[in-house]
């Protein structure tokens, strides 16, 4: 039997796997958005996506990077992070403090309203908080359609539930947009002064992707080509031996 047989399988597996994707603003924005630019002098081991803005939150989106695009529910889990410097926060000349969220979203180019995003918060900006800091969050079931712990939904018109028909799992299988947000789904703030560094944007998938269904149709027939070609080398092979 030939090697190339045998590795049918295991090529099948990897191409039907969501692959790890990173960020690090060595090699400019990669697709990311928003108010702030690519800072060469300031990073956590290498440049950052730095915004130093007056502004009313902070938006790091990505629309176009498919790394960080697509179906999340081809890897049963998921892990999504970054690093984030805050310098400072200022509102009427205090320090203050704000949530950063991820949303991820299902955008509908027919009907915003139908828009559908999940979101978690990470974790806490604050100047108090010295050095960089790890935010992150795992989904270890991308297939769950209630919303894990931390999870919200938010439908395009910005009401705290997802469009008719819609689950979490239906969102992750089709990612638009990631976004890094200090805008709070239903909560506004007023006009505040930013200066807030992230570094390492990244998706990482758990170990244990889940093949697609034809992708397992696939493998199977490939299975089964393997199985016929040793049964078909062993043939002549047994005729030899009792001759």
């Amino acid at each position: 039997m030939k090697l190339a047989h045998l590795l049918i399988p295991a090529a099948l597996w990897t191409a039907s796997a969501a692959t790890a994707e990173t960020t690090d603003f060595s090699n400019g924005a990669e697709g990311w958005i928003g108010n702030a630019v690519v800072d060469t002098s300031l990073g956590n081991t290498a440049p950052s996506f730095h915004t130093q803005a007056e502004s009313f939150g902070i938006s790091w989106r990505n629309d176009s990077n498919a790394g960080f695009l697509g179906d999340y529910t081809r890897s049963a889990g998921v892990t999504i992070s970054l690093d984030v410097l805050t310098n400072s926060i200022t509102y009427l000349g205090t320090e203050v403090t704000r949530g950063l969220f991820v949303k991820l979203t299902d955008l509908d180019p027919a009907n915003s309203a139908d828009n559908a995003t999940v979101y978690y918060r990470l974790g806490t900006l604050s100047a108090a908080i010295d050095g960089w800091q790890t935010l992150s969050v795992t989904i270890d079931d991308t297939s769950a359609a209630a919303f894990p712990s931390g999870w919200g939904g938010v439908d395009g018109d910005g009401f705290l539930n997802l469009p008719a028909g819609r689950t979490f799992a239906s969102v992750l299988a089709n990612v638009d947009q990631i976004e890094f947000t200090t805008y709070e789904p239903d909560y506004f703030y007023g006009f505040t002064v930013f200066d807030v560094a992230g570094d390492n944007f990244s998706v990482t998938p758990l170990a244990g992707a889940v093949p697609e269904p034809a992708s397992w149709a696939m493998m199977i027939a490939g299975i089964g080509l393997a199985g016929g070609a040793l049964r078909r080398r062993r043939t002549p092979l047994l005729r030899v031996a009792g001759a």
